[in-house]
């Protein structure tokens, strides 16, 4: 990566008029996949199918420009259905007429009273999300006894979605130098790994499985091999070669639940 044009172009961006406006040009959400809305709409379900949705108060971080997937649930039955993102786009106000709630966050408090939602979703956001670990434990707070949550999370570089031996390079900067590079750029990634989201649930009283992880030969190679990065060496096998899993997350008795494999 070219350090000091990633640097430059954060900065513009931390300027609030420039990413109002580039906001529009960069993509979020399904932005009218009926595809992967229903790809979405079957992961957040589970074996339960659509009726999962009917007569749930649904709460869904990061919808996105174009919020279909709330518009999906809403139809099959979901009581309520509100989606909560850090920026206000055109589409979201259009979506309120069928029934959809859109609220703005501040990134790490939820503005909802304790228990107010049965089920909470995202796709593709926490590996986005600045401040995971307060963002975890309000999911926690705002599900209701009895509720659950999916997520699916991608943990590559988004830099290099298309190069699969560079989806760790996120991986090789400090913290300092990578927020420095990419804090307001929507392909920010917070690069936390599996274990480490295992970690955090458990933590928030959150008991998780884990029916999809995906991971790469390649990367599981390089870690073999000791190919890796000096910066990189620390990593498990497990956590250098998944790259994406959904986990499903329900509000624990007592103690962590089964954890990642």
């Amino acid at each position: 990566m070219h350090v000091m044009r990633h640097i430059a172009q954060n900065a513009l961006m931390a300027v609030p008029p420039v990413r109002n406006v580039l906001s529009r040009f960069h993509h979020t959400g399904r932005n009218g996949d009926d595809e992967g809305v229903t790809d979405t709409i079957s992961r957040y379900a589970g074996s339960g199918g659509t009726d999962a949705f009917v007569g749930k108060r649904i709460l869904e971080l990061g919808p996105g420009q174009t919020p279909h997937v709330l518009l999906a649930m809403r139809a099959a039955g979901a009581s309520r259905a509100v989606g909560l993102d850090i920026q206000r786009y055109r589409e979201q106000d259009a979506a309120r007429e069928h029934g959809i709630e859109i609220e703005l966050y501040d990134g790490k408090h939820l503005p909802f009273a304790d228990q107010t939602f049965d089920a909470v979703y995202s796709c593709d956001v926490l590996e986005h999300v600045r401040h995971p670990r307060p963002v975890v434990n309000e999911m926690r707070r705002v599900l209701a006894p009895g509720g659950s949550a999916f997520a699916r999370v991608d943990l590559r570089d988004h830099y290099y979605l298309a190069t699969e031996e560079r989806w760790l390079t996120c991986m090789a900067f400090s913290t300092r130098l990578w927020n420095a590079m990419t804090w307001y750029r929507s392909s920010f990634v917070n690069r936390l790994r599996l274990s480490e989201w295992d970690r955090l649930f458990a933590e928030a009283g959150l008991v998780a499985e884990y029916p999809v992880i995906e991971r790469s030969e390649i990367l599981a190679g390089l870690h073999d091999r000791k190919a890796l990065p000096a910066s990189m060496q620390r990593l498990t096998r497990n956590d250098a070669a998944t790259y994406r899993f959904d986990v499903r997350l329900t509000v624990a008795d007592s103690g962590r639940g089964a954890g990642a494999p």
